[in-house]
């Protein structure tokens, strides 16, 4: 059975290119993209779905109830079995979540639950981290419940925060969003996670292994823009300041 992808998304559009391109190198596998949706005509992650040739539908935000209803009628058309937040810019309702509970996912660019919640989004996340002197930080993939960002979390991976201003640290915590999110979806296709429960540590732990082999052609395809954010070597880099 294939699970199908539908996107929701407001801006540029960086983990939506990620993931597809993982599915593309057939990484990401036993799913398929169905259905990107934006509130904001002329996004860029607009224009990378219709580059892509999936389908695209933008939905003015009139009202939180009259955009929840049109959204939800594309999905079910589309049959989407997972919904994925990437970079969404709109709190959703309660009723929208309790709907999708356990079939909707979302990214945070921090470890949480430290920095998240209502008002911690863009760059203010990276501010607050080197503001309290963190050592390190990272991102966050989650199921979405009713309470922002305070969802069961299904995996993170996390970075060195030394010598980092706040632009840096986004640029750098954005590339590892990129490898991040596809793996939460596979484990979540994969059934080695739920809205309930993870597997024992033992079993994700040789199930992680696997699928780190298999990302390492999406790694090498980005080794420039690795390399030219962080100033060293992708091996370098991977060795000394990233723990996935």
């Amino acid at each position: 059975m294939v699970t199908r992808l539908g996107f929701l998304a407001s801006g540029e559009g960086t983990n939506f290119q990620a993931i597809i391109d993982h599915l593309k190198l057939g990484i990401l596998s036993g799913c398929k993209a169905e259905v990107l949706i934006s509130n904001v005509k002329g996004a860029g992650v607009v224009k990378r779905g219709e580059k892509e040739g999936i389908r695209v539908e933008v939905i003015p935000y009139e009202t939180r109830e009259v955009f929840e209803r049109k959204v939800n009628s594309i999905l079910e058309e589309e049959e989407v079995d997972l919904l994925l937040l990437a970079g969404f810019n709109r709190i959703l309702s309660k009723e929208f979540v309790e709907h999708w509970k356990g079939k909707c996912l979302n990214i945070h660019p921090s470890l949480l639950p430290s920095f998240g919640g209502l008002g911690y989004y863009g760059l203010r996340v990276h501010e607050e981290v080197l503001n309290s002197r963190c050592l390190v930080s990272g991102c966050t993939v989650h199921y979405v419940t009713e309470d922002v960002d305070m969802g069961p979390i299904l995996t993170q991976a996390a970075l060195k925060t030394f010598d980092s201003d706040p632009r840096t640290l986004q640029r750098k915590i954005n590339l590892l969003e990129h490898l991040t999110y596809p793996k939460a979806i596979q484990m979540h296709v994969d059934g080695l996670v739920s809205i309930e429960e993870i597997r024992n540590r033992e079993e994700v732990s040789e199930w992680e292994n696997v699928w780190e082999e298999r990302q390492e052609e999406y790694l090498e395809k980005r080794r420039d823009e690795w390399e030219r954010v962080w100033g060293e070597k992708l091996e370098v880099v991977l060795c000394k300041y990233v723990i996935r």
